[in-house]
């Protein structure tokens, strides 16, 4: 007897959905284009809408229910609700996740009121402002009091502001490195600085790491490389490193990218916390003990698992029942 296609029986699906949104990878085409089915899958999990139709994807209630459901989700939105400032708005204020107001159109990144609800729940997210934005100094203050590497993004008037850069400054001694060379040159200026420094000795042991609320936060892709390569054999940096990471997974964004393809380092930072995942390199992103390890400590971050072991069907559905014995349920 032949075996019967599931994947195209809407009531079996629009069950299956309705407790684990992911499952819509496995319905038919047929199905990723129904409303109701899609409906059903990203009101459990915005993710789902990446498997929908391109049809579905300009359907502004089902992305609407997407982007409240997990604000990224505005990435699989079509380029007209990508414009639509209910939508954007809905995204960002979902998670403090910087990257959501990368997906909005180049129109809202040059609003100024939706680029202000971005970058006061996460100063990173100047990175995706437009460049007048970023010469705001209204903008540029809000960003660094919230984040101070976020001066890094303002234009380089204002990293030469002497309120901007020393507000940044005070919330991270390090911003230093964004500093303008006129308030370098500044004797006024880097007395403070020294003074912050000084408040700061005692605590070389510690890898700096950006606040808790960071833990969502993926780097702007406009950001720079600054991890330059050191030697493996610095086993004092290493153990200090993994030290750092278990109770603090999220450093691993900025140590050596030669730690963030070290797969003890990285399972260390994962098992704590699985949304560390995203930093590390891309063979341990589609490493699938790491993948698996990340995943079971938060589920959402299957997002940041690598292309290659996406396409593994076997993984999926490894991941697919650990997550439908656990209710199908996301943080």
């Amino acid at each position: 007897m032949e075996k019967a296609d599931m994947s195209d029986n809407k009531k079996v699906i629009l069950n299956v959905v309705s407790k684990n949104g992911l499952y819509l990878k496995h319905a038919s085409l047929r199905l990723r284009d129904d409303d109701e089915v899609v409906m059903a899958a990203v009101k459990n999990n915005g993710r789902a809408l990446a498997f929908a139709s391109p049809r579905i994807h300009n359907n502004r209630d089902i992305v609407m229910a997407a982007v409240q459901s997990f604000g990224g989700a505005l990435a699989y939105a079509s380029p007209r609700l990508q414009d639509d400032k209910e939508v954007v708005l809905m995204a960002i204020r979902q998670d403090k996740m910087a990257i959501n107001f990368f997906y909005a159109s180049e129109r809202l990144q040059n609003d100024k009121e939706v680029a202000l609800v971005a970058i006061r729940q996460n100063g990173y997210a100047l990175a995706y402002a437009s460049p007048k934005l970023r010469d705001d100094k209204e903008m540029a203050m809000i960003a660094v009091q919230e984040y101070g590497l976020a001066l890094e993004y303002v234009s380089p008037r204002l990293q030469n502001d002497f309120d901007v850069a020393l507000a940044a400054i005070r919330g991270n001694v390090d911003a230093i490195d964004y500093v303008g060379d006129r308030l370098k040159n500044n004797s006024h200026f880097m007395a403070e600085y020294e003074a912050l420094v000084k408040q700061k000795e005692g605590k070389t042991d510690e890898v700096s790491v950006p606040p808790v609320q960071r833990e969502e936060v993926m780097p702007p892709v406009t950001s720079k490389e600054k991890s330059p390569e050191t030697p493996k054999e610095d086993q004092p940096y290493r153990k200090m490193i993994m030290r750092t990471l278990s109770s603090n997974p999220l450093a691993l964004a900025l140590v050596f990218k030669e730690y963030q393809d070290d797969k003890e380092v990285v399972l260390i930072a994962v098992h704590q916390n699985g949304l560390a995942l995203q930093y590390a390199s891309e063979r341990l992103r589609n490493d699938k003990e790491v993948a698996l390890v990340a995943i079971k400590q938060n589920p959402d971050a299957l997002e940041f698992v690598g292309e290659a072991l996406k396409a593994d069907e076997d993984f999926f559905a490894l991941f697919g029942s650990s997550d439908e014995k656990s209710g199908g349920k996301t943080k």
